[in-house]
Formats: C-alpha cells, structure tokens, sequence
C-alpha cells in the first residue's frame, strides 16, 4: 500500500475561497505530500491526498486514487481528484475537446459534453480574476513487466461569469 486511505471530498462539500488549509487538515489529516507551485506570479501551496492499494500486478493499469487541493494565503483556490478505479474513474473522451471554443461555448455546455468536471480553479490558479475553472483530470500507469508507461489527461476549461469559456488548456 502507497499513500493513506482517504474519503473524497466531493466538489460539494468544499468552497474555494472560503475552505482553509486547516479545514482541509482537520476532515483529512496530514497529506501524503506538499508542494509549492507559482501560478500567475501568486505562490500556491499544494496538499495531495494519494492512495495505491494492492494487489500490484506486473502488468495493468495500477491502482491509484488521488486528490489535490491548492491554496494561496491559506485559502482553498482549486481541488482536483483522479482515481482509476472503475466506479469513479475520471478519464473523459477528448476527441470532444475541439468542439470546445473559447469565447463561444457555455461551461454548462462543456459538461454536458465531457461529463462532470473532477475538480474547479479560481484565481489565481485562473488567468483572469473574475473567471472560474471546471477541470477535467485523469492520469494512470500502465505496467508492462519491466517498463512503465503514464498516461496523463487534463482540460481547464476557465469561464467568465457569464458562464462563456475563455481559455481552454488540454495535455494528453
């Protein structure tokens, strides 16, 4: 086993902008890493909650559950969650990605499309102060005997209050 066992704190249960380091500490303990980025020139803490239990096999998908909470001041900017297991696993269809436009197309639209989001930014892990993020994220390595592969998806899709998107980033 890698990582401590953990619940996951559904996109329901947390507020950005008002959730704090020590909420986060107190529902789930000591995270099983932190890290600092820099994200619009703002530093950003990062607590990842991450879990792999057995059985490891020599080839497959291994089995990992993870979920990222970013804060800046302390105050909760952005959560993402990954999981491969199957009843909640987050992969999405990105060959539905280039019907997304920026400027154009409504996030509600974007999740009828993709699915619900596995996670939400604000600034200043966003580019503009007023716009939002739903963020679409799914990761996995694949084991082949002696080698392995990672396979990594992630969409932000920001929009501004009017629910348009503005930006879109994807990494496949």
């Amino acid at each position: 086993v890698t990582g401590t066992k953990f619940t996951r704190v559904h996109q329901n249960e947390i507020s950005l902008g008002k959730d704090t380091i020590q909420t986060i500490h107190a529902r789930l303990g000591k995270p099983f890493e932190e890290s600092t980025i820099i994200k619009n020139g703002k530093t950003i803490k990062v607590l990842s909650y991450s879990f792999a239990k057995p059985p490891f096999k020599f080839t497959g998908i291994l089995p990992n559950t993870t979920q990222a909470f970013h804060f800046h001041n302390d105050v909760l900017v952005g959560h993402v969650f990954t999981t491969t297991e199957e009843n909640e696993r987050t992969n999405f269809d990105s060959s539905k990605v280039e019907k997304i436009k920026e400027n154009e197309t409504k996030i509600d639209e974007v999740i009828a499309l993709l699915g619900e989001p596995s996670g939400e930014y604000i600034y200043p892990m966003v580019h503009k102060e007023n716009d939002k993020a739903k963020v679409y994220f799914y990761i996995h390595i694949n084991r082949r005997f002696t080698e392995s592969r990672i396979y990594q998806q992630m969409l932000i899709a920001s929009f501004n209050p009017e629910g348009t998107v503005t930006k879109l980033e994807f990494v496949e």
